[in-house]
């Protein structure tokens, strides 16, 4: 609750968390994320460990990433990547959906469903991720986004609810419109193609 109440008033208060906690540490671990493995200086490794922390359902655009993966092969043909999806699974038709369209484009070791994690496990996906997307297609308050940012974890994210307060463009990330995953492909090329930018 404070790492969000910070994150707002931050924005629309100068100064009042200043001197509501002017005696104290502010460093804001967001939703319980361990600040040994987030906050540090990253570097691109290979494969790109790409990370989505969604449920399997369609408006959480995992369709989006499924079209995704096949874009960034277009777009960067030499690019070693693998997508991680860390999330429930109950809509079992949507899986099933899932599944046979991997099998049928081959992308059975590229895209690859986790299931719901608990927290520590969570942790060690975001420690572990290069860059993460968010290709949902409804958000209020984009979790994953922000706790992706206690890992210094850029993210290219749709522009839906309250990710585009999240999100500085060119900043943390990118922000993409909704149902366009090869944009988003072309934003994750643009962020982990280039050592600078990333």
């Amino acid at each position: 609750l404070v790492a969000v109440c910070e994150y707002v008033f931050r924005q629309r208060t100068a100064g009042f968390l200043d001197k509501v906690f002017s005696n104290r540490s502010r460093s804001v671990i967001h939703n319980s994320t361990s600040d040994d493995l987030g906050a540090r200086c990253r570097r691109i490794k290979e494969p790109v460990e790409i990370l989505a922390v969604i449920p399997v359902t369609r408006r959480k655009g995992i369709f989006d990433l499924i079209a995704l993966s096949m874009k960034l092969s277009e777009l960067a043909p030499s690019l070693r990547f693998r997508i991680h999806v860390v999330g429930q699974q109950r809509d079992k038709k949507a899986v099933e959906e899932v599944r046979l369209s991997l099998r049928k484009h081959r992308l059975e070791d590229v895209l690859v469903l986790h299931g719901e994690q608990d927290r520590d496990c969570l942790t060690q996906y975001y420690a572990q991720a290069d860059v993460l997307v968010h290709p949902s297609h409804s958000e209020a308050f984009p979790r994953a986004v922000i706790e992706a940012f206690g890992f210094s974890l850029p993210c290219v994210a749709t522009n839906v609810g309250g990710t585009g307060e999240a999100v500085v463009e060119g900043y943390n990330g990118y922000l993409v419109p909704v149902g366009r995953p090869e944009m988003m492909a072309g934003r994750v090329v643009d962020v982990v193609s280039n050592a600078d930018v990333y």
